[in-house]
């Protein structure tokens, strides 16, 4: 029974793992995205202000959703796995 609960944990440790790499490959695509695509895009159309926070936040708004959703998930898994061990004795 204790063989199966260590093996449960080490596996949800292993998936929080993967959630906050995807976490953290969602942050460095969209940096790569932005240095790389976005702002050499709206010097070269001249965009102003606002069209340029407009066009920040319509790309980095869903990124940072969804790196900080990979986060919290990996963080559950954490838990998860903290639980089950409290859970042997």
């Amino acid at each position: 029974m204790t063989f199966w609960i260590v093996l449960g944990v080490v596996i949800a440790v292993a998936a929080a793992m993967v959630f906050a790499g995807v976490g953290g490959l969602v942050l460095l695509g969209g940096w790569d995205a932005t240095r790389a695509e976005l702002l050499p895009g709206l010097a070269r159309d001249r965009a102003g202000p606002a069209w340029r926070l407009g066009e920040l936040v319509l790309m980095w708004g869903p990124l940072l959703i969804l790196a900080g959703f990979a986060v919290a998930t990996g963080a559950r898994f954490v838990a998860l796995a903290l639980a089950a061990l409290t859970a042997v004795r």
